[in-house]
Order: C-alpha cells, then sequence, then structure tokens
C-alpha cells in the first residue's frame, strides 16, 4: 500500500553483485553537484567538524569564516582546492568589538555573562576578555563569496540569532543548518534557544534533532573527575535544522539529493535521508530511495 502518497518500496538484491554498501552510497550520492557548505565560526578547536564525511567522500566545497587573527591564521593552513577561508566577523553589518577571551573557544562579539558562568568549573577563568579589538562585521546576504548554499554550521558564541537575521536570503536557499544554541544565555545579548527556534520556522525550517547536548554540574560537584561532566543540567546544545519535512516535495531535486547526503553523512538520519530520496525519485523518475534502503541493509 502507498505511504503518504509514495509507492511501496522494493528492494533491491546487490548481494550477488560484489558491491559493498560503501559503493552503493557513493553511487547514490556522488553525482550529486558538490554541496556548498558554509562555516560560520571555523576554528577548529575540538572535535572535527560535523560535516567532515561531507568533505571525506569528496561532496563539497567549503567557505569558512573565522574573525579571530590567531584562528584564522590556523585555518589558513587547511585551505584546499575545496575549502577556503575568509577572515570576517558574520553579524548585523554594523561596526563592533570582539571580545578575545583567555580560551578561544569563548572568544565573541558579545560580552560573557560572568555572573551565570562562575556556576560552572572552569568558566571563571575561560571567559576572561584579555583583548578587545574593533571589528565590522559583515551580513551574510552581501557575502559576495557566496551565491549557493546547502548546509551552514553557525557557532559564534552568542551571535548566532544576528546572524541568520542579517542573512535571512541566503539562508532560505539551504536545506540544513546546524547551530549552536543556549536556553540560557551565556553571553549578554545574546538570544535564548527559544527566540532562535521561532526565527528558524520563520525560514521554513523546523528541529530534525540535538546533535550534541553540553551538560555542565554545578560548583563545587564534580562528575566523573572531570570537570567537563555534567548531570542534568543542559549549558548549550548543536541543533540541526531542515527544511520542514512536510514541505520537503517543494524542494527542487538537486536540493534534496543534498538533503540525503547531509542526514546520511553527517548525523546517520537514515529515515529522514529516505525520505528525501523518495521525493528525489517522484521528481526524477529514479529509483534512489530503493537503492538506498538495500545499501543500509
Amino acid at each position: 500500500m502507498p505511504i503518504f502518497g509514495f509507492p511501496t518500496p522494493t528492494l533491491l538484491d546487490f548481494s550477488s553483485c560484489g558491491i559493498d554498501d560503501s559503493e552503493i552510497m557513493k553511487y547514490i550520492f556522488a553525482a550529486a553537484t558538490p554541496l556548498q557548505i558554509v562555516d560560520i565560526g571555523a576554528s577548529d578547536i575540538e572535535d572535527k567538524p560535523v560535516y567532515d564525511p561531507l568533505i571525506e567522500e569528496g561532496l563539497s566545497n567549503l567557505i569558512g569564516f573565522e574573525p579571530s587573527p590567531e584562528m584564522y591564521e590556523k585555518l589558513k593552513d587547511l585551505e584546499s582546492d575545496n575549502a577556503h577561508y575568509l577572515p570576517y566577523a558574520l553579524g548585523d553589518g554594523t561596526k563592533q568589538t570582539l571580545k578575545v577571551c583567555r580560551a578561544p573557544g569563548m572568544t565573541s562579539l558579545l560580552e560573557p555573562d560572568m555572573e551565570l558562568l562562575t556556576h560552572f568549573h572552569g568558566f571563571d577563568d575561560w571567559a576572561i576578555v584579555e583583548e578587545r579589538l574593533p571589528i565590522q562585521t559583515h551580513r551574510l546576504d552581501d557575502i559576495e563569496e557566496i551565491s549557493n548554499i546547502d548546509f551552514i554550521k553557525i557557532d559564534t558564541q552568542g551571535a548566532e540569532y544576528q546572524i541568520i537575521e542579517a542573512g535571512q536570503k541566503k539562508i532560505m536557499n539551504a536545506v540544513a543548518m546546524h547551530v549552536e544554541l543556549s536556553f540560557k544565555p551565556i553571553y549578554h545579548g545574546e538570544k535564548s534557544f527559544t527566540e532562535v527556534d521561532l526565527l528558524m520556522n520563520k525560514l521554513g525550517f523546523s528541529l530534525h534533532t540535538m546533535a550534541q547536548i553540553n551538560r555542565r554540574a554545578f560548583r563545587p560537584m564534580i562528575f566523573n573527575n572531570s570537570i567537563f561532566d555534567g548531570l542534568h543540567h543542559i549549558l548549550q546544545v548543536d541543533a540541526l535544522y531542515i527544511k520542514d519535512f512536510k514541505k520537503m516535495g517543494e524542494l527542487s531535486p538537486g536540493k534534496l539529493r543534498s538533503l540525503a547526503a547531509i542526514l546520511h553523512y553527517c548525523y546517520g538520519s537514515f529515515d529522514a535521508a529516505l525520505l528525501a530520496l523518495r521525493h528525489y525519485d517522484r521528481k526524477s523518475s529514479t529509483d534512489l530511495a530503493d537503492t538506498y534502503l538495500k545499501g543500509l541493509r
């Protein structure tokens, strides 16, 4: 029986063809136009970026932004034919002050809320502002180097809302956005998760998953002998927004295939990736969804 207007899938049998799962996935995604990734706040402070599998598979091009002079110099060494970095501070297009903190991961256009942060281990040291740099911010919508976006990652320590608000035209062309948010703002002037969520809904996106939840313990308690571990209190989250799945069928075939690749390689959201591929098949008269199901085994 058809489901939500789609034909019932028929699984293809590759077991006797000597084709492994990775080759099936390459068949599905490799023919797509390279994904356009924009990384706002691109410093490689901790883990590999969430979009790294797309880079490794050769499926994407990257433009990264990093205003911190020290971190930008490090990123320049990582440039390649499909990865380019710019020293711009994205924001609302006004002149602001970059607060360079003792810990690079705390550097922000906004002032750390020390009254809040000192409730948790480490931040009374990490969040100390050691230098204030006058800086001209740039609106994402005004960046000439970017003509198309598929996937956006924003990690700018509190400035996410103003970047999204000043980049709506280009953001609406994307299919997925990974953004770090706070339920209770940790910087003065930072917008809360709820406020950003409302703006994202206005732009046609819906929350898909919490890619990461950052929990911290209230001082003085320490768990697992680590000041980075917490029990229940959520300090920040990495939220993944995708185009509203109820309107996914309105996307172009290219955008649907790009969305499926992001969901598959970066998040393991196989069900949502399949949904995007089924919409793709209906528009393109292909059978990628059935092939994808077989590849998942």
